[in-house]
Formats: structure tokens, C-alpha cells, sequence
């Protein structure tokens, strides 16, 4: 059965009240088998199906294993995908030569617009959030933007640094990703698959005699 197909089946399981009628009326039919077959034969075939059900212990839980193993394969590739992206972009980032200069040289005009580039004060680094205020910071002469006055020097010194993309084609890639979706992602799955180790456990249970060996049903039936 497709996934499509298992969940068909599983809306179709009796609710407690349509399995109470049922029960109540292969009850009043027990008097002989051929009754019975005669009380199952008036049924349709959904109301068979439920009948059917009923024999079944812990039907829903079982359905969601099944759905689970039908769709889990493929939502464990999806998420390593993109978890493999994220590796990439974030490898080429801490590689680039281009752009680590670029950044030493941020951190440069920002200390000496900062402190003058005298001190103990200059910063040894800087946040990312800080790149965004590149172009409303003024450099030197109050007017000029930061970001401008860092890409006319660039342009004078290394234009070849400006080309820095070059060296992180996966960064735009994964620009979308949301790490903590990612997360979100990887923890319901394991939830999931917790749930389905518990209806595991449940049924391994059910099938043990009282020495917690596995009852051979094929035996017991001959």
C-alpha cells in the first residue's frame, strides 16, 4: 500500500461508537455461524472492513507506522540535503582567502573610524548584524557611506577581493534556510520515531507468553 492508500484505510477505522453498534449487532447474530455469515453478508463492504478491524489490536497506532515507514526515507534525504547544503556554504565561507581579507579589512576601517586606529580599544572582530550598517554609517568625511568608501578602496587596492562570491556559490543556495526550521524538523521526525519504537514495544509485549518468549502463532494454529 502507497501512503495515499494507508491513510484512505485509516479514516475508514470504526469510531468507539460505530465499533459499540457493530459489536451490538454481530452479538445478536451469534447464535450460529451461519447466522453470522448471514449478518456479515448484509453489511457493505466499509462496514465489513471496520468488522474486520475490530479483531485488530491498537489498529490506529499501527496505521501510523506504516504511514511513518512509507514517507520516512524520504523526509530523512530532504533534511540531510539540506543539512549537507549548510555544510557546504558554511566550508566554502571559512575557505575563502577572498573573503576573509575582505572582512580584515572591515574590521580595519571600522577600528581606525572608531578609535582613529590608536589604543587599546580596537575590536578584534564584529558581528554580522554590524555588516548591515555598512551603508548607513558614515566613513571619514561624514558623508560618504562606509560601504561605498570600503568598496572605492577595495577597487583601488584588490579588485579581485570584490569577486569573493565566486569562492561561496552554496551560500545563495541555502540564503533561505532556517537553521532553527531545520532543527524543528529533525526533532519531529525523532518524536515521531519514538512513537513508533512505543507501539513497537506495545505489540512485542502482546505477542510473549508469560516467559517473555515470542508465542509461535504458526504452531499454536496446527
Amino acid at each position: 500500500f502507497d501512503n495515499t492508500q494507508l491513510k484512505a484505510l485509516q479514516e475508514f477505522l470504526p469510531t468507539d461508537e460505530e465499533a459499540r453498534a457493530l459489536k451490538g449487532y454481530l452479538a445478536k447474530a451469534s447464535s450460529s455461524q451461519e447466522a453470522k455469515a448471514k449478518a456479515m453478508a448484509d453489511l457493505c463492504a466499509c462496514e465489513q472492513y471496520m468488522v474486520a478491524m475490530l479483531e485488530v489490536p491498537n489498529a490506529a497506532a499501527k496505521f501510523d507506522c506504516m504511514l511513518f515507514k512509507t514517507h520516512f526515507q524520504s523526509r530523512l534525504d530532504e533534511i540531510m540535503g539540506e543539512i549537507v547544503k549548510l555544510n557546504d556554504a558554511s566550508e566554502e565561507v571559512r575557505s575563502s582567502e577572498r573573503l576573509r581579507k575582505l572582512m580584515a579589512i572591515i574590521l580595519t576601517v571600522g577600528n581606525q573610524i572608531n578609535t582613529g586606529g590608536e589604543g587599546n580599544s580596537q575590536a578584534a572582530g564584529f558581528s554580522l548584524d554590524a555588516l548591515l550598517k555598512l551603508e548607513e554609517a558614515k566613513a571619514f568625511d561624514k558623508r560618504t557611506s562606509v560601504l561605498f568608501y570600503l568598496v572605492k578602496l577595495v577597487k583601488e587596492n584588490d579588485e579581485g577581493l570584490l569577486k569573493f562570491t565566486e569562492d561561496i556559490p552554496s551560500v545563495s543556495e541555502v540564503s533561505g534556510q532556517m537553521i532553527d526550521s531545520l532543527f524543528g524538523d529533525l526533532k519531529q521526525l525523532s518524536k515521531e520515531l519514538e512513537e513508533i519504537q512505543k507501539t513497537a514495544d506495545v505489540e512485542a509485549d502482546r505477542l510473549k507468553d508469560e516467559n517473555g518468549k515470542f508465542i509461535n502463532y504458526s504452531r499454536k494454529k496446527s
